[in-house]
């Protein structure tokens, strides 16, 4: 932002990041190696691990805020560290079984989860 400190986001809720590439790059590294207990050709690994991967060098490559949030285009580098956030969130909870699966019932076909 060449000596502009931004003082607010304008979205309610959400706080101007101190240091957004640090986080950014923490972020990313901790997908990728929550997407390495995936099976390879899990199709969400390969997609996952390709757009991360390229977000994850530009994070590293670029210096210049604002020309990040262009090549991300995801909006305010706060909305993307949200964004990455929940996806990271999304990644974990996706990774531990069901305590269904462990009952032997199938959640889509059982006449006692949906009526």
């Amino acid at each position: 932002m060449a000596g502009l400190l931004k003082k607010t986001t304008g979205l309610v809720g959400l706080a101007v990041s101190k240091n957004p590439q640090e986080r950014l790059r923490i972020l990313y590294s901790k997908i990728l190696a929550s997407l390495q207990t995936m099976p390879q050709d899990a199709a969400y690994r390969r997609y996952t691990e390709q757009l991360v991967g390229e977000r994850y060098d530009l994070v590293k490559t670029e210096s210049d805020i604002e020309k990040l949030e262009k090549k991300i285009n995801g909006g305010q580098i706060e909305e993307v560290i949200f964004q990455v956030s929940a996806h990271l969130f999304s990644c974990s909870v996706g990774l531990t079984p069901s305590p269904l699966l462990f009952c032997g019932v199938n959640p889509v076909t059982s006449p006692v989860l949906w009526g």
